[in-house]
């Protein structure tokens, strides 16, 4: 059972029996570096303060944030990264581990490649289609006697995945700061208090749950690609 046992994984490839394998990591339909430039570039006609590389950026963090937080099953973390559905479907998947007292361990997590597909806008949201390629070891042990239940803590899955990323439409990403980079923070719409969604989609003052997508860009779907087990 891996963080991604809410999706469909296509075109899995595993090594032989016999020996160790030298197969090299899936390449499965490899964004070229050129077509996410052109993807930022379209975004860009809209967002003029968008940057491919502040995206690339935030999702590979997700990522990894993703599989600390499944692993830690501690989940609320994702609620400001994730719509709201999104959220709920992964959370039902993490307490019925929890309640099998199981814990889905994720070790040696890289992101090896951030790739921008596509970019579409449609009449509530922008969606950014994003390739991701990522190296994990994902295991699952028994909570109390910690005996293996499933997967193999000694062999790395690589994994590519199709993230499609979304935000209200009409949002822009703000001009830099004086670090230059661009922070999200804006009021909330209950009590007009400022809200920071860098660490929850929960207002500290008023303590309602605001929707993320109305903010920045957060997690709507994922589709696996092609996985491989060396």
């Amino acid at each position: 059972i891996i963080i991604v046992v809410v999706i469909i994984v296509m075109g899995a490839r595993k090594k032989g029996s016999g020996g160790s394998s030298s197969a090299p990591p899936i390449t499965t339909s490899v964004v070229s570096p050129q077509h996410s430039t052109a993807v930022a570039d379209q975004v860009r006609r809209t967002d003029p303060f968008f940057t491919e590389a502040e995206m690339r950026e935030k999702v590979a963090n997700l990522y990894t944030e993703m599989q600390y937080a499944w692993a830690s099953q501690n989940w609320q973390p994702m609620r400001a990264r994730m719509t709201d559905d999104l959220f709920s479907q992964m959370n039902r998947q993490l307490q019925e581990l929890i309640s099998r007292d199981q814990i889905n361990k994720m070790e040696r997590i890289s992101v090896m490649n951030v790739a921008l597909k596509q970019f579409y806008q449609d009449e509530q949201h922008d969606n950014l289609v994003i390739r991701l390629t990522a190296r994990v070891t994902d295991y699952t042990v028994d909570r109390k006697s910690g005996q293996l239940v499933s997967g193999d803590p000694k062999r790395e899955k690589f994994m590519t995945y199709d993230w499609t990323m979304i935000r209200s439409a009409g949002l822009k990403t703000p001009p830099p700061g004086e670090g230059g980079k661009s922070e999200v923070s804006r009021n909330c719409p209950h009590c007009g208090a400022p809200i920071e969604l860098t660490q929850s989609a929960r207002c500290e003052y008023c303590g309602s749950i605001v929707t993320a997508p109305e903010f920045d860009w957060v997690l709507s779907s994922i589709r696996g690609i092609a996985q491989q087990t060396i």
